[in-house]
């Protein structure tokens, strides 16, 4: 059994000076390293983008529901402030790697959703349908044309897995190793600590998934086949191989308390639910709340005691009540973690466990049905299959065939032409090649805001000219 070690887990190396050998720094260059992550995601254009991305209720001018950015900023907020009570708890370990852990899941936190596709998490759904039931036919089709002109029939059959699986985890760490060009060809060049951090999952499309290994690493795909390598060299350093990174489990918990607690508050916002039903869910579900409800019990006295009743006040308790449950669930597990061992989220078990299936079942019943939030999941699917019909074939040729074709290639980002152009010098094989030209297209398309995909697909459907 290897027990992992935190000299080795907060490696401060770059992806690029992983290519050069380069030799560790010392600690307070150290410090310096982790910093400049986080300075850098904050001034990236991606990390922008996220002001005009849907949380989960449609965005509206002057509105105060959440964006992916706030989101983001949120769970940044409390992962730090989770990460400071982990560190002074455990003294003895983590006392001085704790400037460098808590800057660490910021960072993390600030990029956790950089790779979700336009209209929240459905449009990653949208994205996995297309490639399900629709790029085979638009593939034959283009296969058909080159049979008449005797040329080699395209398959991608070792890659359209990602596809079908496609992931905002596994865009991220795209996003982060080539496709924001901070310098050279390796995206925003951040520390391996940091690249571990965001990689919530460790298997590929290819590897079994959870439902077959049991394991929380297996649930989704974490990367995509293309950056296989840089997966394997960040992993490789920081020795946690397929295993979970120990901060990895800071940052989920922090997610899930950020947007349980904001989705929840939105929906009063926009009218869907109000405050006292809330309150009655909570009272109800604890009469038949089998889980560990320590948390929610307390939470119900807090509810009906008249000095804590504001509804700023209990959601500062939820968020609370929560931390502490994460806090004594990491310190609790600390060497199960530290072995790569650990196999569940800190909630599971926890005097919170019972308040997160409470805070999960009120959003299921009460917010994720209400029709604006339909339509715009409508809307989206009607938006992103329009622009994948558009895109996906003009690039399956391995160069523009009419001259249609050719101007959709020109509407492509430079930035991410010029990625697949970067392959080109690497790679032969034209399947390979064909998923690369894919993948451009993909990168285009989740890589937009909600309004620029909105506005352009009104453009190139003749709705708006």
């Amino acid at each position: 059994m290897t027990t992992f070690t935190w000299d080795k887990l907060l490696c401060d190396k770059r992806l690029s000076s992983l290519v050069n050998n380069s030799i560790n720094k010392n600690k307070e260059e150290n410090k310096v390293s982790f910093d400049s992550d986080y300075k850098r995601i904050l001034t990236s254009p991606a990390f922008r983008r996220l002001q005009d991305k849907t949380q989960v209720f449609p965005l509206e001018r002057n509105d105060f529901v959440h964006t992916r950015l706030t989101h983001s900023m949120e769970v940044a907020m409390i992962a730090r402030e989770l990460a400071m009570r982990i560190c002074d708890y455990k003294k003895s370990e983590l006392t001085s790697y704790k400037e460098q852990i808590c800057r660490i899941v910021e960072s993390a936190s600030l990029l956790h959703d950089i790779g979700n596709p336009p209209f929240g998490h459905f449009g990653e759904d949208i994205i996995r349908e297309w490639f399900s039931h629709k790029f085979e036919e638009c593939l034959r089709k283009v296969n058909t044309e080159r049979e008449k002109n005797k040329l080699d029939k395209l398959a991608i059959d070792n890659y359209l897995s990602d596809l079908k699986n496609f992931e905002g985890n596994a865009q991220a760490l795209r996003i982060v190793t080539k496709l924001h060009n901070f310098f050279g060809n390796h995206g925003m060049d951040l520390t391996v600590g940091t690249l571990n951090t965001i990689i919530k999952y460790t298997r590929n499309s290819k590897q079994s998934d959870n439902q077959e290994t049991k394991q929380i690493v297996d649930k989704k795909i974490g990367y995509f086949l293309s950056e296989q390598e840089i997966f394997n060299k960040i992993t490789t350093e920081t020795k946690v191989g397929r295993s979970r990174h120990p901060l990895t489990f800071i940052l989920e918990a922090a997610d899930d308390i950020a947007y349980l607690t904001a989705d929840i508050e939105d929906s009063f916002e926009k009218g869907v639910t109000d405050f006292d039903k809330f309150k009655n869910f909570l009272k109800s579900f604890c009469e038949t709340c089998k889980l560990n409800s320590t948390h929610l019990e307390e939470l119900k006295t807090d509810i009906a005691d008249k000095n804590k009743e504001h509804r700023n006040v209990i959601f500062s308790k939820i968020r609370q009540y929560m931390i502490d449950a994460a806090k004594f669930s990491f310190t609790n597990n600390y060497t199960s973690i530290m072995n790569g061992e650990f196999n569940q989220d800190l909630f599971k078990g926890s005097h919170s466990e019972g308040l997160h299936e409470a805070l999960s079942q009120f959003s299921r019943k009460h917010i994720f049905n209400d029709k604006n939030i339909l339509k715009l999941e409508v809307s989206g699917h009607t938006i992103l299959t329009f622009l994948l019909d558009k895109f996906i074939p003009a690039v399956i040729p391995p160069e523009p065939v009419s001259k249609l074709d050719k101007k959709l290639w020109k509407l492509i980002a430079k930035k991410h032409v010029n990625v697949y152009e970067e392959c080109k010098k690497n790679i032969t094989d034209d399947n390979e090649l064909l998923y690369h030209r894919i993948l451009m297209v993909t990168d285009f398309i989740s890589g937009m805001t909600d309004s620029y995909a909105h506005d352009l697909y009104l453009i190139l459907s003749g709705n708006e000219i």
